[in-house]
């Protein structure tokens, strides 16, 4: 419907231009008044209609500013002016409605991804229902080619999902049994049998859609200040067209003449391309900055990302993903392990480092823990074959245990070799996790007084023969990032965490130039951000949950969206695609934004003075005060859709 609306109003316009020139044929001048009025009625009579109701409401918006002026025209005999600031009015308009629509795609595209219904299993069937009436640990059916209804985790199958209208990334990510998924990604590949986690209404795409409404809603100060100027303005100007077409002719003046000045005036003082320009660059910037994955609650909140000098982040699933890694897998020189750095079982011998993995590997296979998690990623990196294990036993919080090649093998903390009556030298565990004493008759190996307190201890028949320490993950590209950041113009990088000064040192230095702040509670953050403003607008990037003091603290807050609820009401945007990488490009298309609101005010003021002066003195036509309202209203249109370049 809208769209046969849209091809209507273009029909009636093209006749109504046809008709104006017609109108200048000298062999129709007889018959000019009711071809211009038919000019007028057919492209702009919603226009009419809406401005004079404006004027009995005494509503005095840019409809009440032109009605006026088509109808004042009219009076004059001044029709062919009358039709063109109609046909001027209404191209503008047409062109308007196409940079709004372009900006509204992004957000119609995410909207879009919010389904009605679902595949709920009962038993042995399948039964399409509304999606608001799925609960937690009911189980639904995501076919190939559909839309995830609501918040889920994968019980059975694997597939390819495409999460780019929600986290702006390109690449399908494959997902399998055990793993949680978003609302709003397509499923590409196999059926997926799921078990809900969350209500629609709890659900990403429906907080998502909420987020970006609510965004438009949330205007900036600019776009605020615009709104209430032109509420003043309109009849200020109103007024002092009044005055130039009355006060002359009191004192002798052609009235006629005056009028025709005050309507060039009334025509082009009207606010068209400030209106509706500044608005819409705040819209487009909202939907460029949602395609890079960053869903910002409000224009409002545009300023304040474009002015910011600093950057702070938390460590734990900001800087890293959350997720360990393993960082060294050494072996031990224990005066209780066998000579030649072998360990013998009978006739059998073998290397010791490739062997061990292989052990740890085949403990840790068949657990979900992030330590296991972490073993089982770099024993694949190291192509190790997993063995079969008799006896297993795995006890929360301190390791794993089993039987393997007819080996007692045990992998955990002290605590779990303890349980297995392992022999430990009392001077074995240290406290410096950086001690690299390495043995100088075999650099494969390390004394028994060199290894890591928080290691990872690996035992094979009660004796401790090597460890594995961990680390975070930093996420991919961290680095890179970093550096864009200090190049378009931040000031400052500081990473925030709770934890030790020397974990957070070994991140930062990670990280490249960044500094750090270790040991801090929540109202430390607090503090730090306070003192940070001191060289800036800050920016803080949290997970939206523990850090949401620091997040209401900052100029403008980011809550991580993995890990966090969405709905995170202290943050001022959520970064739905934890792509920290897009900062950059996002802060530069906020700070282009508000460049551009600025080139907007001033041009139209500048065109709108010259053209107000030249009109009072009698030299500019009604015609080209239109001419210039509606081609600032143009360029300025076209400037603000800018923002979608890169």
């Amino acid at each position: 419907m809208k769209e046969e609306n849209s091809k209507l109003r273009i029909v009636m316009y093209v006749i109504s231009l046809i008709l104006f020139a017609i109108g200048f044929i000298p062999a129709l001048e007889s018959y000019r008044l009711i071809i211009y009025l038919l000019a007028v009625i057919l492209s702009g009579y919603d226009l009419i209609i809406q401005g004079i109701k404006n004027i009995f409401h005494l509503n005095f918006e840019e409809d009440t500013l032109m009605t006026i002026a088509i109808i004042a025209a009219f009076v004059i005999g001044e029709y062919p002016e009358s039709v063109a600031i109609v046909l001027l009015f209404k191209l503008g308009e047409l062109i308007e409605d196409k940079a709004v629509e372009k900006a509204n795609q992004n957000i119609n595209s995410i909207a879009s991804l919010k389904v009605q219904t679902a595949n709920l299993v009962i038993g042995k069937e399948t039964k399409v229902v509304n999606v608001e009436e799925l609960k937690i640990g009911d189980s639904i059916l995501v076919k190939p080619g559909e839309t995830v209804p609501v918040d889920s985790k994968i019980i059975k199958g694997e597939s390819a999902l495409d999460t780019s209208k929600l986290t702006g990334e390109s690449k399908p990510v494959y997902v399998s049994k055990g793993e949680e998924i978003l609302s709003g990604s397509i499923n590409e590949g196999g059926t997926l049998t799921c078990k809900v986690t969350k209500e629609y209404k709890d659900s990403a795409i429906s907080k998502i859609v909420d987020l970006v409404y609510e965004a438009t809603n949330n205007k900036g100060k600019k776009e605020e200040f615009i709104t209430k100027f032109s509420r003043v303005y309109t009849p200020v100007v109103i007024a002092i067209a009044l005055l130039l077409a009355i006060v002359p002719a009191v004192f002798g003046a052609d009235f006629v003449t005056w009028l025709y000045r005050a309507l060039v005036f009334l025509v082009a003082s009207c606010p068209c391309s400030i209106v509706i320009s500044i608005p819409l660059a705040y819209f487009s910037c909202i939907g460029a900055i949602s395609k890079k994955g960053l869903l910002i609650k409000g224009t409002k909140h545009i300023e304040d990302l474009a002015n910011a000098k600093v950057l702070a982040l938390d460590k734990t699933g900001t800087i890293t993903t959350g997720k360990m890694r393993v960082q060294e897998f050494v072996l031990i020189n224990s005066s209780k392990a066998p000579e030649n750095n072998e360990i013998q079982s009978k006739s059998e011998k073998f290397s010791n480092k490739e062997k061990l993995l292989q052990y740890a590997y085949s403990l840790e296979a068949n657990s979900n823990h992030p330590i296991s998690n972490a073993i089982i990623e770099y024993a694949k990196e190291k192509n190790v074959d997993k063995l079969e294990v008799e006896n297993q036993k795995e006890i929360a919080g301190c390791g794993i245990y089993g039987k393997i090649e007819g080996k007692d093998v045990v992998v955990g903390n002290k605590k779990m070799l303890d349980r297995y009556n392992v022999s430990i030298n009392s001077n074995m565990l240290q406290n410096d996790n950086n001690s690299k004493n390495v043995d100088k008759k075999n650099e494969n190996l390390v004394p028994e007084n060199a290894v890591p307190e928080n290691a990872i201890l690996i035992a094979v028949n009660n004796n401790l023969v090597a460890y594995i320490t961990l680390s975070e993950k930093i996420r991919d590209g961290f680095k890179e990032t970093v550096s864009k950041l200090y190049e378009i113009g931040i000031k400052k990088i500081v990473m925030l965490t709770g934890d030790s000064k020397a974990e957070a040192e070994k991140i930062a230095k990670e990280c490249g130039k960044i500094d750090y702040k270790a040991k801090l509670m929540p109202e430390g953050k607090v503090e730090e951000i306070n003192k940070l403003k001191e060289n800036g607008k800050v920016i803080f990037i949290g997970d939206g949950i523990n850090d949401s003091p620091v997040l209401a603290t900052s100029d403008f807050g980011i809550a991580m969206g993995e890990g966090t609820d969405i709905a995170s009401t202290t943050a001022d945007s959520i970064l739905i695609s934890n792509n920290i990488g897009t900062l950059p490009q996002i802060i530069k298309a906020a700070r282009k934004t508000i460049r551009i609101v600025n080139e907007n005010i001033t041009i139209s003021l500048l065109a709108k003075l010259i053209v107000l002066v030249l009109g009072v003195i009698g030299i500019a036509p009604v015609w080209l005060a239109v001419a210039a309202d509606t081609g600032m209203t143009l360029l300025t249109v076209v400037n603000s859709i800018r923002i979608f370049k890169k």
